[in-house]
């Protein structure tokens, strides 16, 4: 009984947060404010108005259908069960508030749902209209996705409770709020349609914005946010220890279209501690992919395969998720750079020094790829050439050539010594001395082609510039593309 009120508190408090509607900014045209509709008014449906037409939403955490009225409908039936203390009565979950379950014939003709005591059904609703779990919006999918770690409930070793441990680290973090930026969006004239807010794109602080949802964006916000807390306090946070039960272990994405598993390698519980990963998630979006314009990448069908790549190769860092991500033609800002030296330091057992000299080999090639950029634009304007190729497109096209010649050389000897003439005729100067470490090893056979050209390419893919400031807002390019 006591079990059965707190489920009823918990009921009632997720009923106020099932829906949330726009009301405009004086002071902006076309731009609302999302606020939460409190149980008192809550009414989904086409009678009442409370429809994505008229710019109210199911809020991101609420693992149900696109239909509010079937889960709303669902709770309210569960806490008048209990206030009419129909606790000896089997009850029947649905897919309204219990997205994960299925029919069964149990034995019978036809097939039923599967039916529990009153609790139980009391806290599969709380357990998918709860704020209290890392979601977001899968545009693809048109349906709202939580996530889930496969933690255990009680560790018997350490007297903890890794799971409980996790929600209320997660509670910590939303206690911060999200800003009133997250729930600020507009009106789209042309298309005559309310844009979702940003929290569509997570519901917690430090979610990276451009990049999908899943165990990566989840870890690097929650390693961003305690890593801020040691710094701000002196002291890790006592919550931190849940991040230890994070190795090697798999996670539940729930949603209604369905669910699914993800798995990661304990590396990434280490980068996202260190505040590493979260740098790596939050500078996705300067990513440049070639002949593909910057504005409307996000939803590009090359732009998704990169990110799908780039998740794989984050979660399991092996190489075969590495070869995949290279494969991806991408230019990288400078802040991939301790991501890469990682990777080849830590699983290809390459040393340090090398890893240096390899990066300064590549930042040669990078940098003799812009002097011909910088040489062809002026070109242009001498011949008054003014809709030609810009600095950046160039500067990609003289890196695809020497990739190409770096994949296509017979042995490595052949690929340095072609890339020094190459480069000599472009700058009119020798490879940087710095990398003579790395070009001695290659020489000598001890590291292999493939790793060698895989030192190359990764390393001249990066850019030399690095951002002064984190967490640049992105939110006109969010915007775009959010749906």
């Amino acid at each position: 009984e006591h079990l059965l009120d707190l489920a009823l508190a918990g009921l009632q408090d997720c009923l106020s947060a099932i829906l949330i509607k726009g009301a405009p900014l004086p002071a902006k045209e076309n731009t609302f404010i999302y606020k939460p509709i409190l149980d008192e008014d809550l009414d989904p449906g086409k009678q009442s108005g409370q429809i994505s037409a008229n710019g109210v939403f199911i809020e991101p955490h609420v693992s149900s259908s696109n239909n509010a009225a079937d889960i709303v409908k669902e709770i309210r039936a569960i806490i008048q069960a209990i206030k009419a203390n129909a606790q000896a009565k089997p009850y029947e979950l649905k897919r309204s508030f219990s997205p994960v379950i299925a029919k069964f014939n149990g034995g019978k003709k036809s097939m039923s749902n599967p039916k529990v005591s009153l609790l139980e059904a009391a806290l599969t609703a709380i357990g998918t209209a709860t704020r209290l779990k890392p979601a977001a919006f899968n545009f693809e999918d048109s349906a709202n996705v939580s996530f889930l770690p496969d933690l255990p409930f009680y560790d018997p070793v350490s007297g903890e409770y890794p799971l409980l441990l996790f929600i209320r680290l997660f509670q910590s973090i939303q206690a911060e709020g999200l800003g009133e930026s997250a729930y600020v969006s507009q009106f789209d004239t042309k298309e005559k349609r309310y844009k979702r807010p940003p929290i569509f794109r997570g519901n917690y602080p430090k979610a990276p914005r451009t990049y999908g949802f899943g165990a990566v964006s989840v870890l690097a916000a929650l390693g961003n946010w305690l890593k801020e807390y040691e710094i701000a306090f002196g002291t890790a946070h006592r919550k931190a220890i849940v991040l230890n039960y994070f190795g090697d272990q798999t996670a539940y994405l729930l949603s209604y279209a369905g669910t699914s598993q993800e798995s990661f390698d304990h590396h990434i519980v280490t980068m996202a501690r260190s505040g590493y990963l979260h740098e790596v998630t939050n500078n996705m979006w300067r990513v440049q992919l070639p002949n593909i314009e910057e504005r409307s990448k996000l939803s590009d069908p090359k732009w998704k395969s990169f990110t799908r790549y780039m998740d794989q190769f984050l979660r399991f860092f092996n190489h075969s998720s590495w070869i995949n991500f290279l494969a991806q033609r991408a230019y990288y800002p400078a802040e991939f750079a301790q991501l890469f030296k990682t990777y080849f330091m830590e699983k290809q057992n390459i040393p340090e020094a090398v890893v240096h000299s390899a990066m300064q080999y590549g930042k040669s090639l990078n940098l003799a790829a812009y002097s011909a950029a910088t040489r062809q634009v002026e070109d242009d304007k001498k011949a008054s050439r003014q809709h030609g190729p810009t600095l950046e497109e160039y500067k990609n096209r003289t890196l695809t050539q020497f990739e190409s010649t770096i994949r296509s050389a017979k042995s490595t000897t052949a690929m340095l010594a072609q890339m020094a003439t190459i480069v000599g005729r472009l700058t009119m100067r020798d490879i940087h001395s710095d990398g003579s470490r790395f070009m001695e090893e290659v020489a000598k056979g001890t590291i292999d082609q493939e790793t060698a050209r895989d030192l190359i390419i990764a390393f001249m893919r990066l850019g030399t510039y690095q951002k002064k400031h984190q967490g640049a807002d992105t939110t006109d390019l969010v915007e775009l593309e959010q749906e």
